[in-house]
């Protein structure tokens, strides 16, 4: 359908080839095309009053759930088997990426840098095109959310819309999703994306809200990550803009004899060191303290962690085997005064997070 300031919306395509929907759209050359349901079809508007058929099925495709443009081509995610296609620009699609890790749609497309990434459904992965012939897996699954249903760009960064439970999610720009925004009003999903002045809007369902994202703020500072020695204040949103104070000329308001660090590291099959903080300098806020607690909470289990100070790789938690939630035996519950960097390092490869919760006394 199409409206115009002068009339309500009328018909300018009818139903072609016993096509039942149109699940994706996307324009080329001042052309709209649109990707079909259930036989995998892209149709073309004829510009007036039909659609032209310009690639039959592929492979058993039967929807078309995504289409994206890059370098004058037109691409689209497929289901039930989750492959990339591309249009021939004649007749055909061809396909460029196959399956991977059992995903069988592909629910969303966006173009990031010259770069064609996925949602993917059962599992709300995140894929790249490798730009020839596969897949790469990005983030895995984060909250339970099955779908990432749409896909979008702003400043150069990449956000997805989830379902079940209508989050919105940011890519960290390697290997993970980070959570940017909850549930609200009980909409369970965010179908589309899109934004204008420099903000998120999402299309919710089931009741049809539109909602904005609010995403102008790119740190969040909570009191549990005020830290008066080094007089810095954690930025607990993921981003890593941690709250410096400056070396000269402020001073500090109000001494603190407690603190608390918390802090989610992720991992998508790898098992290298990272630091507690997100950036490698020093998150205790004194060489004088006392260790009272420090637990984890893990999304996946299976392998054992070491948590140490960048020095002694094991200084406040031996090797200790994951559980969903740990209480991990602190083994040295005293700083030795010589660095002050949070380390935790998995021993076998690991896909999942980790929250870590460090609480203890300020001895100054």
């Amino acid at each position: 359908m199409v409206l115009t300031a002068t009339s309500r919306n009328k018909v300018v395509a009818p139903q072609m080839s016993s096509q039942t929907g149109i699940w994706s759209l996307a324009v080329l050359g001042g052309e709209i095309y649109g990707g079909t349901d259930p036989n995998g079809k892209l149709f073309k508007w004829n510009g007036t009053n039909a659609w032209v058929e310009v690639a039959p099925q592929l492979a058993s495709q039967t929807q078309i759930l995504s289409l994206a443009v890059l370098g004058g081509e037109i691409y689209g995610g497929t289901a039930p088997n989750g492959k990339l296609f591309k249009w021939n620009g004649t007749n055909a699609w061809i396909e460029v990426a196959p399956q991977l890790a059992s995903q069988t749609d592909i629910r969303s497309l966006v173009v990031l840098s010259g770069e064609i990434y996925g949602g993917t459904a059962p599992n709300g992965k995140l894929f790249k095109w490798n730009g020839t012939n596969a897949w790469i897996e990005v983030a895995p699954q984060l909250a339970s959310q099955s779908h990432i249903i749409a896909l979008t760009v702003l400043g150069g960064e990449i956000y997805g819309g989830t379902y079940p439970n209508g989050k919105l999610f940011k890519w960290n720009g390697t290997n993970a999703w980070i959570e940017v925004a909850p549930q609200l009003a009980s909409q369970t999903h965010i179908r589309s994306l899109t934004v204008l002045g420099g903000e998120i809007y999402g299309g919710t369902a089931y009741t049809g809200n539109l909602f904005g994202a609010g995403l102008g703020a790119t740190l969040a500072l909570e009191p549990e990550g005020i830290q008066p020695e080094p007089g810095q204040w954690l930025d607990s949103s993921g981003n890593k803009l941690h709250a410096m104070q400056p070396a000269a000329g402020s001073s500090l308001t109000r001494k603190q004899d407690r603190f608390e660090v918390r802090w989610a590291n992720t991992w998508a099959g790898t098992h290298e060191a990272q630091f507690i903080g997100g950036v490698n300098q020093a998150v205790l806020p004194s060489a004088n303290i006392r260790i009272e607690s420090i637990t984890m909470r893990c999304s996946a289990t299976g392998v054992n962690v070491i948590l140490g100070d960048g020095s002694a790789t094991s200084r406040w938690v031996a090797s200790v085997a994951l559980a969903t939630y740990l209480d991990c035996t602190v083994a040295n519950r005293n700083h030795d005064g010589t660095n002050r960097k949070l380390v935790i390092d998995p021993d076998a490869i690991y896909t999942g997070t980790i929250t870590t919760t460090i609480v203890g006394r300020i001895l100054d």
